[in-house]
């Protein structure tokens, strides 16, 4: 079985911890993800920052670094208008 069957198996019956497990994971992906862009965590924790973040989604810690081992498509330049906002 796979690891996100048994933790959606085990959250079923608990519908206000599922809600507050994906509460919480959503807090962490925009937190670390402004971390980031502000330069608060080094380019060295990227990868093992995503593993525990794709781990609190429910996939398994093996799929994850599987999934963060993979090749990243380059990102173009960030593209700011007159008003400042980035598009």
């Amino acid at each position: 079985m796979s690891d996100r069957l048994v933790w959606q198996r085990g959250t079923a019956a608990r519908t206000a911890g599922l809600d507050l497990t994906w509460r919480m994971t959503s807090h962490a992906i925009v937190g670390v993800a402004l971390a980031f862009t502000k330069g608060e965590l080094p380019p060295d924790a990227i990868d093992g920052t995503i593993v525990g973040l794709l781990c609190m989604t429910g996939i398994g810690a093996s799929d994850a670094v599987e999934l963060t081992a993979r090749p990243r498509p380059e990102l173009g330049p960030e593209t700011a208008t007159s008003k400042g906002a980035i598009l």
